[in-house]
């Protein structure tokens, strides 16, 4: 083996197939006499079968007569194993077997001539994880042990990580193997069947590794198998040292952009686009005394930017801080250091070519990417558990509104929605709404439509905020309504993603099946109130996510036909690329 396996069970039987070869299959069935057992843990070519937590036993598909039987467990009534572990293969003189319970360990070496289990107690600090339903970000950390703190990760410096959905990690160089991403986490998830998902630490893009075409879709979620011999062949291969006796350094004289006058560097900078004049300036310090475009110079040459399209995908990318602007038509992009007052903050909501952006704790502002301005808002505290943000119109209008929304888990009686609202750049309105209706609110940006926040729940219900304009004895005031929808009915009670939008003048949902195998559209017909199936949605372009989904007429056309293989950036947003502050 070469490189990483990935293996599926049904019963007794098992397929596996490697990563660089996924149409060569190989079947084994496991030993009768392991009856109801399971694969609970592996390490390379072994696997830990349990049958009940009471009887486990070691196998080898590769090697014939490798079955390893381990003396019976005995546990309390109450006692539960949690995580199981198999530190290394038979043979190796520090191969355990691990099962992890809350509040001990019980281990057991396979090779010792007289194994026994062995309990030690422990602090009950272990914690079980809670099922995925859909999968949002994906962070990366290393340690810094000099200050002993965890840090985020730009990279995981060429190298490849595997776990599985109830199983350690185990770490793989992909030099040594084809069809493997570096820089990449590839990993299953809990109920996800059949499915292989790889996670770029360095572009933030999720895809979807397309199943071994023969295993049948009832079949158990997949588990990765790491080859012993791959480890001990990446073992040789680091401890080879390279023969450089015959390697010499020739240097040259070298010309720097830097020698160059300021005048001439500004020559340099008019003849590029927008976009590399932006790359260019950004490249080193000595560069950023090139002065910036004004925004009707900005606009004058983003028109002429033959390359723009309608709308771009924009990235958060370098631990969120660099943009990363990619032109789906042309297949061209660019990079853009995010200003240093708004790095590590995360994409919110993006109309106009504007940006809400929020770093979680207590500050958000507007950014226009394009033209670098920003506008701060007022300090809060809730943005650090909001759910959906949006505002209503260019944030240089006077009557721009920016709705913040946050939500505790629904109860058996009712929802509570945190409302957050503001006319930039006064005050914070905040409030707290109840309704005797269950809603679970979506981290999918709100709608602003006829003067009214739509929102779109997990489970496809609507429910509308609205402003409401009241008097009393002391004046006029206004409050917020928060209304949920119940007789509207929900076209589809099962689903993997919906989002909401405004098109053609008409309020639409998207209704998306798993791995984008059907996608419905939805008008919403308000006299009736209910979800009216569209056909055709004429000439436009639906562009989807969940900081914002837009409509626009078509230019060109196009489909794709299958999600397999395609990458999902997590943290990204459809942007349409305008220059000038008024519109």
């Amino acid at each position: 083996m070469s490189s990483p396996w990935v293996v599926h069970r049904n019963g007794e039987e098992h397929i596996f197939y490697s990563l660089s070869h996924p149409k060569k299959i190989y079947r084994k069935k496991i030993p009768p006499s392991f009856g109801d057992s399971v694969v609970v843990a592996h390490c390379g070519d072994w696997f830990l079968f349990s049958q009940r937590d009471t009887h486990f036993s070691l196998w080898n598909p590769t090697i014939s007569d490798s079955f390893i039987r381990l003396p019976p467990l005995s546990l309390k009534p109450n006692q539960k194993i949690t995580h199981y572990l198999l530190s290394s293969p038979p043979g190796d003189p520090d191969c355990k077997v691990l099962l992890f319970n809350y509040g001990s360990i019980i281990v057991i070496r396979p090779d010792a001539p007289h194994k026994e289990w062995t309990h030690i107690q422990t602090e009950d600090r272990l914690r079980g994880y809670k099922d995925l339903n859909l999968l949002n970000e994906v962070h990366v950390f290393k340690l810094d042990f000099d200050g002993m703190s965890w840090k985020r990760a730009e990279s995981l410096m060429g190298h490849t990580v595997f776990f599985n959905a109830e199983e350690a990690a185990s770490s793989f160089n992909p030099a040594f193997g084809k069809g493997i991403e570096a820089d990449s986490i590839y990993f299953t998830l809990p109920k996800e069947k059949g499915l292989l998902y790889s996670f770029n630490v360095t572009d933030g893009c999720l895809s979807v590794t397309l199943p071994c075409p023969t295993v049948p879709s009832h079949w158990s979620s997949p588990m990765i198998l790491m080859p012993h011999d791959v480890r001990s062949e990446q073992g040789k291969r680091f401890d080879e040292k390279e023969d450089r006796s015959s390697a010499r350094i020739v240097r040259v004289g070298e010309t720097s952009f830097l020698d160059l006058p300021l005048e001439c560097q500004e020559m340099i900078a008019d003849c590029l686009n927008l976009f590399d004049r932006r790359s260019f300036r950004a490249t080193c310090r000595d560069f950023r005394l090139i002065p910036k475009l004004q925004h009707r110079q900005a606009l004058q040459r983003f028109k002429s930017c033959a390359s723009s399209s309608t709308m771009w995908l924009l990235l958060s990318v370098n631990d969120m801080t660099a943009f990363k602007f990619v032109d789906p038509v042309h297949g061209t992009s660019f990079l853009m250091s995010v200003p240093e007052s708004l790095k590590g903050s995360v994409v919110r909501y993006s109309s106009n070519g504007w940006l809400l952006m929020s770093d979680g704790k207590s500050s958000m502002s507007f950014l226009n990417p394009f033209t670098e301005e920003i506008i701060k808002l007022p300090l809060t505290e809730q943005c650090a558990s909001s759910y959906a943000m949006a505002f209503t119109s260019l944030p240089t209008f006077p009557n721009c509104t920016v709705v913040d929304c946050g939500a505790s888990p629904p109860t058996a009686t009712g929802s509570k929605l945190s409302i957050l609202l503001t006319t930039t750049p006064d005050n914070w309105v905040d409030g707290s709404i109840e309704n005797n209706a269950i809603f679970r609110i979506n981290n999918s940006s709100p709608v602003f439509y006829k003067e009214s926040f739509y929102l779109l729940g997990l489970d496809g219900k609507l429910s509308v905020l609205k402003c409401v304009d009241l008097e009393d004895d002391l004046g006029f005031y206004w409050t917020i309504v928060w209304d949920i929808l119940e007789r509207l009915e929900t076209p589809y009670k099962s689903f993997y993603q919906n989002f909401l939008l405004e098109c053609d003048g008409k309020l639409m949902s998207i209704f998306v099946g798993e791995m984008g195998k059907w996608l419905q559209i939805y008008s919403l017909n308000f006299t009736e109130m209910r979800w009216e199936k569209v056909e055709s949605i004429g000439n436009y372009v639906i562009y989807v996510s969940r900081s914002s989904s837009i409509a626009i007429e078509a230019s060109i056309m196009g489909t794709v036909e299958s999600f397999y293989n395609t990458k999902e950036p997590l943290l990204a947003t459809w942007i349409e690329p305008l220059c000038s502050s008024f519109i």
